[in-house]
């Protein structure tokens, strides 16, 4: 069972990823293949990981949730009323790369990603502002606003899932 902090941290994790607000945590996979994408008729871990990120800087919440694994919908879903009061947008979204391991994937994505409060009437004289942006060029970037971690179900099929922080060093 996942204790209350674990699940705070994760859910701080999962802020990070989808509003870049809180530091994420991302783990680099044990054993990993670069993957251009795949072939098959499945959609690959990049494809899905993009797909994600576009619902929620397009404020598509429900389309995103349904690329979640089923046990983190209760995460998303408590994240869903911040996420949603907030304004969002992405551009040049791509992917960077993909790192397979077994079941998992890591999807970096490249682009710029902006983040802000609720928009507000501002008055004609006013400077606009509010929303912070970052970018990333690098196809193999560290910034969590940018890492997507996925999870192969059972019948197929790529699914976003956050990942449970590891402690750190006491």
């Amino acid at each position: 069972m996942i204790s209350l902090r674990a699940n705070v941290v994760r859910a701080a994790s999962a802020i990070g990823v989808l509003t870049f607000f809180a530091a994420g945590c991302s783990a680099t996979p044990k054993a990993s293949v670069t993957t251009p994408g795949a072939s098959s008729n499945a959609p690959s871990p990049g494809s899905v990981a993009l797909a994600y990120a576009s619902d929620i800087f397009t404020h598509r919440l429900s389309e995103a949730a349904e690329l979640m694994v089923p046990t983190d919908e209760g995460v998303f879903a408590s994240l869903e009323p911040i996420m949603a009061s907030n304004a969002a947008s992405a551009t040049g979204l791509a992917i960077g790369s993909t790192l397979v391991s077994g079941d998992t994937a890591v999807v970096v994505l490249v682009g710029t990603l902006c983040s802000g409060p609720p928009p507000t009437p501002v008055p004609v004289n006013s400077a606009s502002g509010g929303m912070k942006c970052v970018a990333n060029t690098d196809p193999h970037g560290t910034d969590p606003a940018f890492i997507v971690h996925l999870e192969e179900v059972s019948g197929g099929g790529w699914y976003v899932y956050f990942p449970v922080p590891t402690p750190g060093p006491s």
